[in-house]
């Protein structure tokens, strides 16, 4: 419960703090920078119900080289697609912003480019959390949740207060940077072939 909260904190926080800090308009560019990178990051999602007992299962049966293509596939796939997605739209942003949004938020693509780094962590975190809950390694789970939800909540109000609304992804890149650090640390024996086998 606790991991599930530091989570929501991690993601949601920017809400709160932008509209308190810049206003709703500023809230709704933001918005916008991430509404079509969605699609994407669906992927990470759909992985994680088809993949968690897959990888409890190779874990169960010893078979690591399995659990860690599954797990490097799941990361990776996600990943990639939310780049190349999110490299698209900054790119053609102008036209974008024309066809989607009649026009307005013509000048989001450094935020869309912000978002596109933000949820590609984002992917590999994920990715790397399902992996903690099939080895039972829930503890470390939630220490990453935890650590990220601290550096994300601790760093975001002085980026916010230096810098413009769309610094508060440099905070959730921070700490998802942080987090999935963590979790590769937890995970380190299971990642490398000479890892734990049995």
């Amino acid at each position: 419960m606790a991991g599930a909260l530091a989570s929501e904190i991690s993601t949601r926080l920017y809400v709160f703090l932008v509209a308190a800090s810049a206003g709703t308009t500023a809230m709704a560019a933001l918005a916008a920078a991430q509404t079509l990178l969605r699609p994407a990051t669906l992927l990470a999602g759909a992985w994680a119900a088809a993949a968690r007992s897959a990888l409890a299962a190779h874990r169960h049966e010893g078979d690591m080289s399995r659990f860690r293509r599954v797990l490097r596939w799941g990361a990776i796939g996600p990943a990639v697609a939310t780049l190349t997605l999110g490299l698209g739209l900054a790119a053609f942003w102008p036209l974008v912003s024309a066809w989607v949004f009649a026009g307005r938020y013509p000048d989001l693509a450094g935020t869309v480019l912000l978002w596109t780094v933000n949820m590609a962590i984002a992917c590999f975190v994920f990715s790397h959390g399902v992996a903690l809950q099939a080895l039972g390694q829930l503890r470390a789970a939630a220490q990453g949740d935890l650590t990220a939800a601290l550096v994300t909540a601790v760093s975001m109000p002085l980026l916010l207060w230096m810098l413009p609304p769309s610094a508060a992804l440099l905070a959730m890149i921070f700490g998802g940077a942080v987090q999935l650090a963590l979790q590769r640390r937890a995970l380190g024996r299971w990642l490398t072939p000479t890892g734990l086998e049995r």
